[in-house]
């Protein structure tokens, strides 16, 4: 039979479905597929394909200035270290600068720096008061071992972090998790961080006026956010911003607060390095952080000496670490697998037959690698003509391995390059765009307990089957989604936005079952195959 009629006859049978639907709705799919071939002209069946699966580590992800991207997007900066068995450790720094203040430097008269402190609000959600009428907060997105302190060291930034690209001046420039920053003067230095939800107040001593003399007086002040919510404060050196930041007399003239630019010149930022500690077994917790509202602030005050009786003031002078067009943020992931179970599957995956678990971790970390159709003639195939249904892969979450912080969806999508099919590298699928709201990827829990994950690529599948005008299949990726992997639903989709963005920041991981598994091995069942659904054509 040729194709002409083939394909008239393909037409023909999808309209004998829906007419079938439309006067029999009380049917299933699965019940018109009976009745389809009661009548001899279709045979609906099930088919699964084995693949081969590995897994493969990312060298690098980009990491810049995340939440400018989206409204969901603050917590795209991420800090700390996480250790599991299965992935081994992660260690999150931070390269940030610091942009001018709102209003115009101006330290006014007599001015004393009290303290130097960097403070960066944790995302936090609200959750009832505690027994004494104290607000209670819970910690979001922190993952880890809360316990485990770890060494925080904060440095003046050396390197000098461009907003253009120094290559092509016309455009952004790109920072990735592998770059190598310089830090010059050590700022703070301490050995025992941990994220606590009830840190919602700074205390420090200030020097002001005992009442009605000029004598000092050290006076304890308080500082809270306006919602009263958790915050991270650092102390810094103070004697740095006294020489650097602070004027030797009311006079003095300071060229490195005329604009943001000479003062980007003058303090190119802090970098924010964390280390493990042995005694803790270099454990940790690693949590993302907003930077919205994030600041380093000097607290200082003014002294009136006009009359007899002197006036001191408290002051602070808030050098922002976040701008909506200026300023620049990023990350630098350290990884290491050693002596975790993703280790040998990560440094020497076996590719040509196989693994039995994949490793899948944000943050830089690992993504799954898929080939379709293994030991599969595709000319034969083709040739039978069928009509697919439906076309998935699922993928069984090993739950002892994974532990409760896997991510919440993960994207398949296409690797490699095929010019012969207009196919470029790092697509996404044509089901992510033709059927965003079936395609999938969300995990699908037991109570609390994680299972799986489904994704359906039922028209890449429709496409590379066809008996003309077919597609290759290419190498397919499975990384955890992120929103910067959403497509425009505000307008039309280009070409450039089927690149799937490099970004990567989240540190949860998941282990699937692969492929390399045989019909004795109890896990055989939730080896990950393709399972097609189709309709055959009875000549």
């Amino acid at each position: 039979m040729n194709t002409k009629i083939l394909t008239i006859l393909k037409y023909i049978a999808i309209g004998l479905f829906v007419f079938t639907s439309i006067i029999a709705c009380e049917k299933d799919f699965e019940n018109v597929g009976g009745e389809l071939v009661d009548n001899g002209a279709f045979n609906t069946k099930k088919k699964s394909f084995e693949l081969i699966s590995y897994s493969k580590n990312r060298e690098a992800s980009r990491v810049d200035n995340i939440e400018y991207l989206g409204t969901s997007a603050k917590l795209g900066t991420t800090f700390g270290i996480y250790k599991t068995d299965a992935f081994g450790t992660v260690k999150a720094s931070i390269a940030v600068q610091a942009l001018m203040p709102t209003t115009t430097v101006d330290w006014g008269d007599n001015s004393k720096l009290d303290e130097v402190y960097i403070e960066i609000p944790y995302a936090a959600t609200r959750d009832g008061k505690y027994e004494n009428g104290e607000p209670k907060f819970l910690l979001d997105n922190v993952y880890g071992n809360l316990s485990a302190g770890y060494e925080v060291k904060i440095s003046k930034l050396e390197t000098y972090l461009n907003l253009l690209d120094p290559l092509d001046p016309s455009k952004k420039n790109t920072y990735y998790s592998d770059a190598t920053f310089t830090g010059g003067t050590l700022l703070h230095q301490s050995y025992d961080f941990k994220p606590r939800a009830r840190d919602t107040m700074l205390v420090f001593e200030r020097t002001m006026l005992e009442e009605g003399t000029n004598l000092d007086v050290q006076v304890r002040d308080t500082i809270k956010r306006a919602d009263v919510s958790p915050f991270i404060k650092l102390k810094l050196n103070k004697s740095f911003f006294e020489t650097n930041f602070m004027p030797a007399t009311d006079e003095t003239v300071q060229p490195q607060f005329d604009n943001t630019d000479a003062f980007i010149d003058f303090f190119r930022g802090l970098l924010i390095e964390v280390n493990g500690i042995p005694a803790n077994d270099n454990d940790g917790a690693i949590l993302s952080l907003d930077f919205s509202e994030a600041k380093l602030n000097l607290y200082y005050t003014n002294t009136d000496e006009s009359n007899a009786i002197h006036v001191r003031t408290k002051k602070v002078m808030s050098f922002p670490l976040y701008g909506a067009s200026r300023g620049i943020r990023t990350n630098t992931f350290e990884r290491d697998y050693s002596g975790s179970r993703a280790e040998t599957p990560l440094t020497n995956p076996n590719t040509t037959v196989g693994e039995k678990k994949l490793y899948i971790q944000g943050a830089q970390g690992s993504l799954a690698v898929l080939d379709l159709f293994k030991d599969v003639d595709l000319t034969e195939l083709r040739n039978k003509n069928w009509l697919i249904n439906e076309a998935s892969l699922t993928f069984y979450v090993d739950q002892g391995e994974s532990g409760e912080n896997v991510p919440g969806k993960l994207l398949l999508y296409m690797l490699d390059t095929d010019e012969t099919n207009n196919i470029n590298e790092n697509e996404q699928m044509s089901d992510a765009v033709k059927e965003a709201n079936y395609f999938g990827g969300l995990l699908i829990k037991d109570g609390e307990t994680p299972v799986k994950y489904k994704i359906n690529i039922t028209d890449y599948i429709t496409n590379v089957l066809k008996d003309e005008d077919f597609i290759n299949p290419v190498k397919l990726g499975v990384k955890p989604f992120y929103f910067t992997d959403l497509l425009p639903n505000n307008r039309q989709i280009v070409d450039k936005d089927l690149i799937v963005k490099d970004y990567s920041w989240d540190p949860r991981g998941v282990v699937i079952y692969g492929n390399d598994y045989v019909e004795s091995d109890v896990d055989y069942n939730k080896r990950m195959r393709l399972e097609i659904h189709y309709t055959e054509i009875n000549e």
